[in-house]
This record gives C-alpha cells, structure tokens and sequence, in this order.
C-alpha cells in the first residue's frame, strides 16, 4: 500500500480517500502533471542540447573567421611582394579582411588581388588597369571594365584618342561655363536704368 507522503515521478500521491471522492479528477490532474513534467524535461534537454550546438557552431565559426582573415592577408602579401608595394598590416578597409585593401595609394579587392596572384598576371597590369579605371571614371562617370576581362584582352570602347577628345571636350565646356559665369557676374554689376 503506498502511503500519501511518497511521490511518483515528483507528484504526491493522495491517501485513499481523496482517490474515492473523486477518482477520475484525481487519475486526469495527475496524468496532466505527468505531461507537463515530461514535456518541460524533455524541453530543458532540448534547450541545453541547442546551447551545446550553438557553442559548437560560433567555436566553428571563430575558427573560419580566423582562417579567412589568414587567407586574406596570404594573398595580400603576395599580391604586395609580386608588384613589390609594403604590406601594411592595417591595410584592410574597415579592418574587414577579404574586401578591400588600401595599397600604395591604391584600392585593392580582394577578387583582383586574387585574380592576379592565382593568374601571375604581369605586374605593370593592374596599375595600368587602376589608373585607366579612375580616369574614365573621372571623365565620364561610367565604370570601365572589370580587371579580368582587361587582363583577358577584351575590346576596350575607351581608347586613348577617345579619352583624349572627351578631355579636350570638357575644357571646352568648362572654359563656356566659365565665360558665361563671367558674362552673368556683370550683367549683375551693371546699373539697372532708373525706369525699373
């Protein structure tokens, strides 16, 4: 016979006589509490399991984080010892390994940097492609092609004839802007008749 101050599975077990007033209220309570113990259980294991996989996870990440900033900073300094500029370690814009790179006074992706060390691109290649890179740029705000189709030999729209008429072609523009700012400037100086 069990007695009412022993429990089963953390429930209290009610004397006889709580059981004979109201048998079937009692036997539902207590297998709801049975199933709520349960669940809550099995939902403390499957919480704990989840915080041992995220752990895992942001150790795995950590991990990968580091590989790929030494990755990055691979092909940095070889890319820098192939054309011979000075690695310099802070050199990633917004010290975000893999983007950008800040390099003798030039913007390096890493796609590029990649491109040209996998490739053994020769080294006057990507300055010459940077430079032309800003100045149409610079004179049509358009972007020019992209470092492998250049380094691929793709037909290039903006030759230097062409980039040499569009600079003389801008002067002249600039030179009426400037003649016409003139032109204005004194029309304002000049005395208004006293009839306006």
């Amino acid at each position: 016979m069990v007695k009412s101050n022993h429990k089963v599975i953390g429930i209290p077990v009610p004397d006889k006589g709580e059981i004979k007033s109201n048998p079937a209220v009692f036997f539902d309570e207590m297998f709801e509490e049975l199933v709520i113990k349960k669940i809550e259980s099995q939902n403390q294991k499957e919480k704990e399991q989840r915080a041992e996989q995220m752990e895992e996870k942001q150790i795995e990440i950590t991990a990968l984080k580091t590989q790929w900033k030494d990755l990055c900073d691979i092909y940095l300094e070889a890319f820098c010892d192939k054309h011979g500029y000075d690695a310099e370690e802070d050199c990633w814009v917004n010290d975000d390994p893999g983007t950008i790179a800040m390099i003798s006074d030039m913007f390096v992706s890493m796609d590029n940097m990649r491109y040209d060390v996998d490739n053994n691109i020769p080294e006057e290649t990507y300055e010459e492609w940077y430079w032309k890179s800003l100045e149409v740029y610079e004179l049509t705000e358009q972007n020019y092609m992209n470092y492998e189709s250049f380094c691929k030999g793709a037909p290039d729209i903006w030759t230097d004839e062409r980039l040499k008429s569009i600079k003389e072609a801008k002067f002249r523009v600039e030179e009426a802007k400037k003649a016409l700012d003139e032109e204005i400037n004194r029309y304002k100086e000049e005395e208004l008749p006293e009839e306006f």
